[in-house]
């Protein structure tokens, strides 16, 4: 996508339940990435790959498809997040955390979620258990009924 400078990407898990054009209006400058920190983060700046925006200008210039292949090709015995810690560790210092946890909220056990809400504005489905499994004890399945 060569005149397209900044894009958002959604994991195939998520529900949109806000208008995502208020996400996209959110300045990330020279930062790669922008997104919303990881519920199990392993260091500063680490966000979860099921919401990112991406700076494709910015990308492109510094060659980060190049440092993404180079990087999993040294790492492929190690990774164990798959996309996110590739993201991730490509990425490290240049990554913009967004303060407002609403815009991916990640449903998992209810210690650990990144935000309760009432509200929330994108729902990520992380984890084993997924709205869509019969019984699931999801947090949040009523918006994916409500969409399905």
């Amino acid at each position: 996508m060569p005149s397209i400078n900044k894009i958002i990407y959604l994991d195939c898990d998520v529900i949109v339940n806000s208008n995502i054009a208020n996400l996209y209006k959110i300045e990330i400058g020279h930062n790669l990435i922008a997104g919303i920190k990881d519920i199990c983060a392993p260091f500063e700046g680490y966000i979860n790959s099921g919401v990112v925006i991406f700076n494709l200008e910015q990308m492109r210039q510094e060659n980060i498809e190049e440092k993404f292949l180079y990087w999993t090709r040294r790492n492929a015995e190690i990774i164990t997040c798959g996309d996110q810690e590739i993201i991730n560790e490509t990425c490290k210092g240049r990554s913009l955390v967004i303060d407002d946890k609403t815009w991916n909220v990640q449903t998992s056990e209810f210690s650990k979620r990144s935000c309760f809400t009432n509200n929330p504005k994108i729902i990520h489905y992380i984890g084993k258990y997924k709205p869509w499994t019969k019984y699931s004890l999801c947090y949040y399945k009523e918006y994916f009924r409500k969409y399905l």
